[in-house]
């Protein structure tokens, strides 16, 4: 039978009743052509040593999921997590406010939205990112996969600027569209600037899919602003960047072994200082600039005044 829940409530703040007990704001869950509506104010989850999750929101078999939050808290001295959301047949949007997400401790994981999209369409919309970790972080860890023939899995996500700080192996997003049952796409926009100790922007694109990355102010990235993969030439794989790139170690690095054909770039700026490249890619051996860089690469022409 399908069920419908609708739940509004104020502030919501759960802290782990033991050490190491989980701790989850939000959990929305629906099946089998179910619905669940939450609607809340600031939403905080504490744990010790247990994981933290400030909304968890999940479906499956046609199931419906809609969430609005304000400020969402996640903190622990292990795993932490925003947002996490998992699609595996059905529709689920979520909006928040601003996300943060801490662990505190060296062996810990901070991730501020931890996206799933399966099979049907996900939709997330939140403020600006925060995730700190000494260890690992990432301000968006997302994935949309081709899991069911003649289907087509969607996910779209908007958000304000990301901070991913701490560890020298933290990023700021992580994003893939991969799958060869159906086809996937995954679009994301970042309405202000990524700014992380690690890699900036980590995007991966497979088979026949889509992977759209737009970051309307800046990346600044501690080690490589923008790693990019893409398994065949008939995927596709684009990122607007409307300000700079800007690697202390590299600017745009594309992974061993991807092709180059379909990867599309455009940006504002790619900061070169100290000899960098604008972009290489790399092999067994090190680094090369691709036969097609010119290609690959183009820049945004602003203009002051009236044309």
């Amino acid at each position: 039978a399908k069920t419908e829940v609708t739940v509004n409530s104020g502030a919501v703040t759960v802290t782990g009743a033991g050490d190491e007990a989980n701790a989850t704001g939000v959990n929305a869950d629906a099946h089998e052509g179910g619905s669940v509506d939450v609607k809340t104010g600031t939403v905080t989850a504490i744990s010790y040593y247990g994981q933290s999750t400030g909304i968890n929101a999940t479906t499956s078999g046609g199931g419906t999921v809609t969430v609005n939050t304000g400020t969402v808290n996640s903190s622990t001295r292990s795993e932490s997590k925003g947002v996490y959301v998992e699609n595996t047949g059905g529709s689920i949007v979520v909006t928040t406010g601003a996300v943060v997400s801490n662990s505190s401790s060296n062996n810990g994981r901070a991730y501020g939205a931890s996206i799933s999209g399966r099979s049907g369409t996900t939709t997330v919309n939140t403020g600006s990112i925060s995730v700190d970790s000494e260890r690992y972080a990432e301000g968006i860890h997302a994935s949309s996969f081709a899991s069911q023939d003649n289907h087509e899995t969607l996910v779209n996500i908007t958000t304000g600027s990301i901070q991913a700080i701490g560890g020298e192996n933290n990023k700021g997003v992580v994003v893939s569209a991969q799958g060869s049952m159906g086809t996937s796409s995954l679009d994301l926009t970042v309405n202000g600037s990524v700014n992380t100790s690690g890699t900036g922007v980590d995007v991966s694109a497979g088979n026949s899919n889509v992977a759209e990355i737009t970051v309307t102010q800046d990346i600044n990235a501690g080690n490589t602003a923008v790693l990019l993969f893409k398994d065949s030439d008939q995927a596709s794989l684009k990122l607007e960047v409307d300000g700079t790139i800007s690697g202390k170690e590299h600017n745009i690095v594309i992974e061993e072994s991807s092709t180059t054909e379909g990867i599309d770039i455009t940006v504002w700026k790619v900061d070169t200082s100290d000899g960098k490249e604008v972009i290489a890619q790399k092999d067994n051996v090190g680094y090369f600039i691709p036969e097609n860089a010119a290609e690959i690469v183009n820049y945004i022409i602003k203009v002051e005044g009236n044309l």
